[in-house]
């Protein structure tokens, strides 16, 4: 595998830790099982069976409390630094060239494209919740678990089609929530 391939595997890979970080390392994990990414040491400790019985469990947690619209912002809260350690993680595992030459870039570069990805979720999120009251929350939820998944997957399969996906369904949907952001806090700003 080239090496820019092998960084946008890790790109792609990595970010969707941002939308659900053990989720993430999971299918990482499990890809590596499947002999479809080949992962660097010490991080392949994630193809472990304890690893892998570990993320389940807190993948469980996860998805249960970000559909819960009490819970959802304690745990972005939280995943403000578990998803761009996640997403160093990954990166990291997954780029030989990079992390063998440089792991504190490689590092830097899985948290930063994790990072992005929570920001992404940290803006949006808010506004699905004023503009539905709340009631969109867990559609939008599982429609980032199912995002997160999918480009998880294609990172490891096809990382031009992960970037496609990821940005086609990112870049628009944060230009239409921005504009309804803007509806919303012009209708709360006006006086009646």
């Amino acid at each position: 595998m080239s090496a820019l391939l092998q960084v946008l595997t890790s790109l792609c890979a990595a970010a969707p830790a941002g939308l659900n970080a053990y989720l993430a390392l999971l299918l990482v994990g499990l890809g590596a099982r499947a002999h479809w990414i080949a992962l660097t040491p010490p991080f392949d400790f994630i193809q472990s069976a304890p690893a892998l019985i570990a993320l389940v469990i807190l993948l469980t947690f996860e998805i249960f409390a970000d559909k819960r619209p009490a819970l959802d912002s304690a745990n972005d809260a939280a995943g403000t630094v578990l998803r761009p350690v996640a997403g160093a993680i990954i990166f990291a595992a997954t780029n030989s060239v990079l992390t063998s030459s440089n792991l504190v870039l490689s590092l830097l570069l899985g948290a930063a494209a994790a990072g992005l990805l929570h920001l992404y979720k940290k803006t949006t999120r808010p506004v699905w919740s004023v503009y539905t009251s709340g009631l969109a929350n867990p559609i939008v939820s599982v429609l980032e678990d199912m995002l997160a998944g999918v480009v998880v997957v294609l990172a490891m399969l096809a990382p031009v089609a992960a970037l496609v996906l990821l940005l086609l369904a990112t870049v628009p949907s944060y230009l239409v929530l921005m504009r309804m952001r803007r509806a919303i806090s012009g209708r709360l700003s006006t006086p009646k």
